[in-house]
């Protein structure tokens, strides 16, 4: 992995444009708004979501899984990420399970 030098004027930059690496890339327009699907959670926190209709799944970080949990049927905002497509979960529209244990 190459070393990246610093200059000074990166963090201006950073902050003019308004990049964060907190920031919900899906808020640019260029994604879509409400896209359904169910997610698979995995055990570290991050979930793909297999869309209803049948493009390809999309990655959820563990930050935007809100209150998702591994089956549920989601709604979802999506944008182009490097390896593909991403999202963050904006609303559970069923729980996958009746039950959990734990």
């Amino acid at each position: 992995m190459a070393k990246r030098d610093h200059r000074p004027g990166d963090e201006a930059e950073k902050l003019a444009s308004g990049s964060d690496s907190d920031e919900d890339p899906g808020s640019s327009p260029a994604g879509e708004v409400g896209v359904l699907g169910r997610i698979r959670v995995h055990p570290a926190g991050y979930g793909f979501v297999e869309r209803e209709d049948a493009l390809d799944d999309v990655f959820v970080p563990a930050k935007f899984r809100g209150d998702a949990l591994d089956g549920d049927r989601v709604k979802l905002r999506t944008w182009e990420g490097f390896k593909g497509t991403e999202g963050r979960v904006t609303g559970v529209v069923s729980r996958g399970r009746a039950k959990l244990t734990g």
